[in-house]
């Protein structure tokens, strides 16, 4: 049976990023329109920070589902022998000799993380 590591509050993560980024926009627009050259500046920065955040996070929500062999992601199949490594928002394993790694983005009170884990950690020590 396969189970799901993400859950329908990612989209939710999304959407507030999406409002803060806009929310940003709007701030430096109106210290554009008031002139204050320190008000511009930290619009300014607080901008860029909104920018790099909200965009190094859009391909953080990826649909992670799981069963007792293997991850599903992507169109992707993942043996548990490849994973190097399972952190919470963070999946380190090999593909081809390459380490990579998948960021994810879950509530701890509805993720099931724990099973994940207690997957991974039977399939390295048989």
């Amino acid at each position: 049976m396969k189970k799901n590591l993400t859950n329908g509050w990612s989209t939710l993560y999304y959407c507030v990023d999406i409002i803060f980024f806009i929310f940003s926009i709007g701030l430096f627009i109106y210290s554009l329109y008031v002139g204050e050259k320190k008000l511009i500046l930290f619009c300014l920065l607080y901008l860029f920070w909104n920018y790099w955040f909200f965009f190094r996070k859009r391909n953080k929500f990826k649909e992670i589902t799981f069963d007792e062999e293997n991850i599903y992601f992507d169109q992707k199949v993942i043996s548990y022998t490849d994973i190097v490594r399972i952190k919470f928002g963070k999946i380190e394993f090999t593909d081809s000799a390459e380490e990579k790694f998948i960021l994810f983005m879950t509530i701890p009170v509805f993720n099931n993380l724990d099973d994940l884990i207690e997957n991974h950690e039977k399939a390295v020590t048989l």
